[in-house]
């Protein structure tokens, strides 16, 4: 193989998706971490929140293993390797860190105001209309009396 040629081929294995995939923003260490760490804590609660010392062997052996693919399938999801992910971690600059920080802290943020937007929106459907009259959800129409809800007097079309 000529010398130019193979000087073309070794660059074009560098630029492979793999050796590209070790540039990871502080934004996406921010998410990978933030998953990372509600995938984790969802196979704990799996396993009833035991310390390790707590499960059987059998148990703690299966616990590792569905934490090894809760992480997995976590830096699947955000197209980053394991590998280049621990080196991120271990080599991050103070800044890199301060904007991971600062990413994740805005990712929490987010998440809690589309919480309470959702919570908000609940509350305001709460109250629906039968027959025209106001019934708050949580009261069953079974529970009311037989031909519907009691009529309020003083209103239009009272007693004679």
């Amino acid at each position: 193989m000529p010398p130019m040629l193979r000087s073309l081929a070794l660059l074009a294995l560098s630029l492979s998706p793999v050796a590209l995939a070790g540039d990871i923003s502080p934004d996406t260490a921010a998410k990978v971490t933030r998953e990372r760490t509600k995938a984790l804590e969802e196979v704990n609660q799996k396993y009833g929140n035991k310390k390790s010392s707590e499960l059987s062997s059998e148990e703690r052996r299966q616990m590792i293993k569905d934490q090894a693919e809760a992480v997995a399938k976590v830096l699947d999801k955000n197209g980053v390797d394991a590998k280049d992910f621990a080196h991120y971690e271990a080599k991050a600059s103070k800044e890199d860190r301060a904007a991971a920080a600062a990413s994740g802290k805005a990712m929490d943020q987010k998440e809690a105001d589309d919480k309470k937007a959702a919570d908000e929106k609940k509350k305001a459907k709460s109250v629906e209309t039968s027959n025209g009259v106001i019934i708050e959800r949580g009261i069953d129409p079974k529970d009311l009396p037989p031909g519907g809800p009691p009529a309020q007097k003083g209103g239009k079309g009272g007693h004679r």
